[in-house]
């Protein structure tokens, strides 16, 4: 499941509000760099 999020999910939450003739929106220039990460408590 971490997969999926990571590699199909995550990225398109990332280019929300984005489109291809205009300028990235606020909310994708502000998520650009951003990354998920998990920590694992045992």
């Amino acid at each position: 499941m971490f997969a999926t999020v990571r590699d199909d999910v995550f990225p398109l939450i990332k280019t929300l509000g984005a489109s291809d003739d205009a300028e990235d929106s606020t909310y994708s220039q502000h998520m650009k760099d951003a990354m998920i990460i998990l920590t694992l408590h045992v």
